[in-house]
């Protein structure tokens, strides 16, 4: 129940948004994104906050500082990174694809288990728990590139969820990739918080990685999917993109979190279906509004 708790907190600060942020004052620089096209074009032009999906990044020097579930946090995180400096006074340089981070902590999260008077332990790929404080997060070293996700129906075998995709290394990281072992880790949750789906994928030699498994029958609402791609091995010092990075010393950890994302996974959970349960399931859908049931889709 604490844990549950616990993710319901922290869930709630990353993904809700509030009604009443899209009233704010029209003379700020906001870019409400819904592709990534847009996503790009606004960091091009160096706007001064990101709306994507109800969140909300703001620009820092060439950074975007981010997610916040308001734009007030937004602000008040780019007033705590540029001290006595008014909006609308900092440099509208352009800024570099990809450059936004999301939180390893909530996508690594349902892989978490607190324990009361003993600390924070993590579950790792080979099914064993080990202190939190020998898993290190990197700084966003490596993107995911390609990701595709959905309900796949195995006659004999039942309902599979599966998920398929690459990483790739982010400019000026080098990876020695050949003295490292990976996984994908991956988890979906309810509108609640719940957590309804989680394991961990193999990786290929070409760093592309697969993780399919069954889906168990549940009266929740999926909702998000949490990503993140975690290495067992050693890495000398924390790996980032920033040329001007602090160099810290890694080599004491066994694993090492390097990249994290999220998805709304709540129209590719459920297999395609004909179109009378469908128009059905639409009609569901608009009379039971406080259910919030997701929208029907296809399988990517």
């Amino acid at each position: 129940m604490v844990k549950k708790i616990a993710l319901v907190a922290c869930l709630s600060f990353f993904f809700l948004a509030r009604a009443f942020a899209e009233n704010k004052i029209e003379t700020e620089d906001i870019a409400h994104c819904r592709t990534e096209a847009e996503v790009a074009q606004a960091k091009g032009r160096g706007a001064a906050y990101l709306e994507i999906n109800g969140w909300y990044f703001a620009r820092v020097g060439k950074e975007y500082k981010g997610p916040f579930r308001s734009l007030d946090q937004a602000r008040a995180q780019r007033q705590k990174n540029i001290p006595g400096t008014p909006e609308g006074q900092v440099s509208s340089g352009k800024t570099e694809k990809d450059q936004v981070i999301y939180n390893p902590l909530l996508m690594m999260y349902p892989f978490v288990e607190v324990v009361p008077d003993k600390g924070v332990f993590f579950s790792i790929p080979s099914g064993i728990t080990v202190a939190a404080s020998q898993v290190m997060i990197h700084q966003e070293p490596l993107l995911f590139d390609e990701v595709s996700y959905g309900a796949i129906d195995l006659k004999e075998k039942g309902r599979y969820f599966a998920i398929t995709g690459k990483v790739a290394a982010r400019p000026n990281v080098v990876l020695a990739t050949p003295t490292l072992t990976f996984w994908i880790g991956a988890s979906v949750l309810g509108q609640d918080g719940s957590l309804l789906w989680r394991h961990y994928g193999p990786f290929e030699k070409d760093m592309g990685f697969k993780c399919v498994y069954p889906i168990e029958k549940s009266p929740l609402t999926p909702k998000y999917l949490l990503l993140f791609t975690i290495a067992a091995g050693k890495i000398p010092r924390m790996l980032s993109a920033a040329k001007d990075a602090p160099v810290y010393d890694s080599s004491s950890y066994a694993y090492h979190i390097l990249c994290s994302s999220t998805f709304d996974v709540s129209p590719n959970w459920y297999a395609p279906l004909d179109d009378t349960i469908k128009e059905e399931y639409e009609k569901m859908l608009k009379s039971s509004p406080q259910r919030r049931l997701p929208p029907l889709g296809k399988s990517r």
